[in-house]
């Protein structure tokens, strides 16, 4: 159930850009970003679909370049949301390969899942409240550039969520590991 989840997050983060404006180069970097999202599902390797959300997120800012100001704010909140939820789903299978995982251990993670969720939807309607109005002061054309900047900050804190995370794997509370 997890890799299908992970595989319509995969096929939504693909395919939003390449509708926004098809064409060769985009869909070059769709087969790029759909290969490294299907080995990382498949082969349970968050570091790949890392990658993917990475050349998913080049693909998503060249799409928006000739939105020259048009930035749909649903539309990016929705792509952020799932490239996060991708990232988490991904590593959540693989961390519990095969394992008997309990109902509350599920329990836990999906509300983490959602308060991430809420909490990334809060904020970036918060950033277009303020960049929409003139706050920032850039000009209306430079929108989808300080979007595409957002969403490459964004996607640096999530990986260097995952690397702190990944070094404190299997490290009780002191710190010890068990």
């Amino acid at each position: 159930m997890i890799r299908a989840t992970a595989g319509l997050l995969a096929l939504f983060a693909i395919g939003y850009p390449l509708g926004m404006m098809p064409g060769v180069a985009m869909a070059l970097l769709s087969v790029l970003a759909g290969t490294l999202f299907a080995a990382g599902i498949i082969g349970r390797f968050p570091s790949l679909v890392t990658l993917g959300a990475g050349v998913a997120m080049l693909e998503y800012a060249l799409a928006l370049l000739p939105a020259s100001g048009s930035l749909d704010l649903v539309g990016a909140l929705a792509f952020g949301v799932a490239l996060s939820l991708l990232v988490q789903t991904v590593d959540f299978e693989a961390r519990f390969r095969g394992a008997f995982v309990e109902r509350q251990t599920v329990r836990v993670h999906v509300r983490k899942w959602i308060e991430n969720g809420a909490a990334a939807v809060v904020l970036g309607l918060l950033l277009a409240v303020v960049g929409g109005g003139g706050i920032i002061g850039l000009p209306p054309p430079m929108y989808p550039a300080a979007a595409a900047l957002g969403a490459l900050l964004a996607f640096l804190g999530l990986v260097g969520g995952a690397i702190r995370g990944a070094e404190t794997w299997g490290a009780g509370r002191d710190g010890k590991e068990r």
